[in-house]
């Protein structure tokens, strides 16, 4: 059995139906649960399941983020460099002026209210 707690989500995964539901008595005790069922989307992964197992997406939050930058009725283009292209620290100048992704990067983003007030207290909690 695998138990994943993610701030007020919680995934519960195994193979002994018996089990999980003994364990959703159990936390309904201590916890006021609400079972939504099987899995469809946890942690912006849509989760689709067949006879061969089981499938994990990121097409909707994809889809998302496009809309959200307003591109979503953009066509696709060809990559501009070369397919193949092999690259490596040898080849080529280094630029004079170079800044660091790292530097210029968001440090949070939060893609849900719950991420962001989780963020907002601990940030907080740290001042």
């Amino acid at each position: 059995m695998a138990l994943l707690v993610y701030i007020v989500d919680i995934l519960i995964a195994s193979n002994d139906p018996q089990a999980v539901a003994d364990l959703k008595v159990v936390l309904d005790k201590k916890f006021k649960l609400k079972d939504l069922g099987s899995l469809k989307y946890f942690l912006c992964l849509e989760v689709s399941r067949s006879e061969k197992g089981i499938s994990l997406c990121q097409r909707k939050y994809a889809l998302e983020i496009i809309n959200d930058v307003g591109m979503l009725g953009c066509k696709p283009m060809k990559t501009p460099m070369e397919v193949y292209l092999r690259l490596n620290n040898d080849d080529g100048k280094l630029l004079p002026d170079a800044v660091s992704w790292k530097s210029k990067k968001q440090n949070t983003v939060s893609r849900s209210t719950a991420e962001a007030k989780y963020r907002a207290i601990a940030i907080a909690m740290c001042e």
